[in-house]
């Protein structure tokens, strides 16, 4: 296994131990549907009609939703060779190390570089995947 892909199940871990989440894209479509479903339900029915869609909507858009994923699993299984090199790189240079080595045993145990690195995580997952994370 490549230094890159250790690094890579490092960040991963680190992610899974502070629960780290994305949001998938359905969160723009369960409004959507929520919305619909207010709108029929006005149209049809008036206040009440635009409580009881608005409700439905809701339930349908819930039923519907995906979950969220985990950032680890995410970075396990999903992101390209190329984009784990990304991830790896922007890491580091948020953190202010040039070797793999090193960067892995200073962020075990410095909290303030572990926090600089899951920084980076999220910046990673927004700027260069268009997805937002949740959690610590």
């Amino acid at each position: 296994m490549s230094g890159i892909v250790r690094f890579a199940n490092a960040l991963a871990d680190i992610a899974d131990n502070e629960d780290l989440r994305v949001t998938v894209k359905s969160s723009v479509k369960g409004a959507g549907i929520t919305a619909i479903g207010a709108l029929l339900g006005g149209l049809v029915g008036g206040r009440r009609g635009l409580l009881a869609g608005g409700t439905i909507g809701a339930l349908a858009a819930t039923a519907m939703a995906d979950d969220f994923r985990s950032v680890g699993d995410i970075i396990r299984n999903d992101l390209t060779s190329s984009q784990r090199e990304e991830l790896v790189e922007s890491v580091m240079q948020a953190v202010g190390y040039t070797t793999l080595g090193a960067c892995m045993k200073m962020m075990n145990v410095n909290p303030q570089l572990r926090s600089m690195a899951l920084q980076a995580i999220r910046d990673f997952f927004g700027h260069n995947l268009d997805l937002h994370i949740i959690g610590a």
